[in-house]
């Protein structure tokens, strides 16, 4: 079923307010969303200066794939919009791009050494591998969005050494899910470290899992019971 705009619009405001709410991201107004819009080169997303938990569909704005605001509510985009117009320009499987600053993501990517511990549910998602950028830098520049398009390759996710996370995926549901999943996942990895005996799940079995997992209709009943709580605890300025 192909969304209009309107029903993108309001689903990208619940993911921010659905990320704010598990506590994925919480920093004043640092890290960005987007989602691919329908039937042009362009994308909606929060502008700068915005917290996570104060995005309305109203207050989205839409740019084209230069970086460029071309309508939707006031203000301006980020800086580091580069790195979702180099990937929708790069991935035509890619509706939905994430650049957050995760705490415990950040961790991982201080310390990654190419693989994930895949000892739960959490971690099994990213047995396909996650990719890796090399710098801590900002991401401004198109030289540099189409460096993190080749560290992405066929991949959904980046660490950004020292710096944070790219998520990107076909629809805004997966990639809620990989974001949030890539958290708890971080988290699991790091309280491992210490502990050089660890049973693992078979890479098989994980593998396996990891296409389960990623399935839309799995992703689609996650972002349904968020939208509830979402409801329920009321985090946020929208709730649907």
């Amino acid at each position: 079923m192909v969304e209009d705009t309107a029903d993108i619009r309001r689903k990208l405001a619940l993911t921010y307010q659905i990320l704010y709410m598990e506590g994925i991201t919480r920093e004043d107004t640092l890290g960005h969303v987007s989602a691919r819009l329908p039937g042009a080169e362009t994308a909606s997303i929060k502008p700068w200066g915005m917290g996570f938990e104060e995005v309305t569909p109203d207050n989205l704005i839409d740019m084209d794939l230069e970086g460029n605001k071309v309508s939707g509510g006031e203000g301006r985009p980020h800086s580091e919009v580069p790195i979702h117009n180099e990937i929708y320009k790069a991935r035509d499987d890619v509706n939905c791009v994430v650049h957050i600053h995760p705490f415990y993501a950040t961790l991982l990517s201080s310390v990654w050494r190419g693989k994930m511990r895949l000892v739960n549910q959490n971690t099994q998602v990213f047995a396909g591998g996650i990719g890796f950028y090399d710098s801590s830098n900002l991401i401004r520049s198109q030289e540099q969005g189409r460096e993190i398009v080749t560290a992405l390759g066929h991949l959904h996710v980046v660490l950004l050494r020292n710096h944070g996370v790219v998520v990107a995926g076909p629809s805004m549901e997966q990639t809620l899910l990989l974001t949030v999943q890539l958290e708890k996942a971080a988290h699991t990895h790091m309280t491992l470290l210490p502990f050089a005996d660890v049973a693992e799940i078979p890479i098989e079995t994980a593998l396996r899992w990891s296409t389960e997992l990623f399935k839309l209709p799995h992703s689609r009943n996650k972002f349904e019971y968020w939208c509830r709580k979402l409801k329920r605890e009321g985090t946020g300025i929208f709730s649907g």
